[in-house]
């Protein structure tokens, strides 16, 4: 899914393949929301949550409502990595590193020359 548009996740949130959210779209978490990925999309790449470069995420839980980003899969002692890929914040802030991409991502680069970069 890319999203082009204003987006918001609200409670029961399931991520079934890679989201992401494009530059000039803020993504808005509500407080109390879990958002849960699947350990896999139909082509068995790990799910995740990708901020790309120039998007914005804006998820401000509280000590009462905390947002929680977690797997639909049931966690075990032994399966306890592994279960989503997780959140990414592809930012332009100064890396060390040469062209640097997103590992495991397909065009996700990050990185870049702007020390106040602020993706949410």
């Amino acid at each position: 899914m890319r999203a082009t548009t204003a987006v918001v996740l609200l409670a029961g949130a399931a991520l079934c393949a890679d989201v992401r959210v494009q530059a000039g779209v803020t993504l808005t978490i509500q407080a109390g929301t879990t958002i849960k990925g699947a350990k896999q999309d139909s082509t068995g790449k790990a799910t995740a949550l990708i901020i790309l470069q120039g998007g914005r995420i804006e998820a401000k839980g509280t000590a009462s409502e905390p947002i929680t980003f977690t797997t639909q899969e049931t966690v075990t002692d032994t399966n306890i990595r592994g279960l989503w890929g997780g959140l990414v914040i592809a930012g332009r802030a100064p890396t060390s590193a040469t062209n640097p991409s997103v590992e495991g991502l397909d065009n996700v680069p990050y990185g870049g020359t702007n020390a106040a970069d602020d993706s949410g």
